[in-house]
C-alpha cells in the first residue's frame, strides 16, 4: 500500500520515487558539489587542492542534514556502484576492483540516493583480450 500511495504521489505531484527524498536545497548542493569535484579534477597543485577543500566543506555541510557520499576504493558492489568504463590490467587480484572515481554517490540517512560511478579494474591475457572464465 505504502507503494502505492509513493507512486500516486510521484504521478499526481511529481515528487521524487526515492525511499528517502531530499530536499531541494540538498539536491542542489550535490549538484554543486560535483561541478566543484570535477573542476578540480582538471586542475593542479593549488587550484586542485583548493577545490578539494572546497568540496570537503560541503561535505560537513551535507552530512550535518544525513547525506553522505560514497567515494569507495577496493571492491566493485553492484549495490553502491555504477561501472561507467573499464582498465585492463595484467594483475588478476586487481579484477573488479574500483579502479578511478568518476562520480561520487550518496546516501541519505543510509538508503541509496545514487550509486558512486566508477572505473572498474578487467584482467586481461597477454594479448589484451579479456580473460573468460
Amino acid at each position: 500500500m505504502n507503494r502505492l500511495r509513493l507512486a500516486l504521489r510521484v504521478l499526481v505531484k511529481g515528487e521524487a520515487a526515492l525511499p528517502h527524498p531530499v530536499s531541494d536545497v540538498m539536491r542542489q548542493l550535490i549538484v554543486l558539489r560535483d561541478s566543484v569535484q570535477s573542476a578540480a579534477a582538471d586542475l593542479d597543485g593549488p587550484g586542485r587542492q583548493a577545490l578539494n577543500a572546497a568540496a570537503g566543506q560541503l561535505a560537513q555541510i551535507m552530512s550535518s542534514e544525513q547525506v553522505v557520499p560514497i567515494e569507495d576504493s577496493g571492491a566493485f558492489d553492484a549495490r553502491r556502484h555504477n561501472a561507467v568504463a573499464s582498465m585492463p590490467t595484467g594483475d588478476k587480484a586487481l579484477e573488479y576492483q574500483v579502479a578511478s572515481s568518476v562520480r561520487s554517490g550518496y546516501l541519505s540517512n543510509g538508503a541509496l540516493i545514487r550509486r558512486q560511478d566508477v572505473v572498474v579494474y578487467r584482467f586481461t591475457d597477454d594479448s589484451g583480450q579479456a580473460a573468460r572464465e
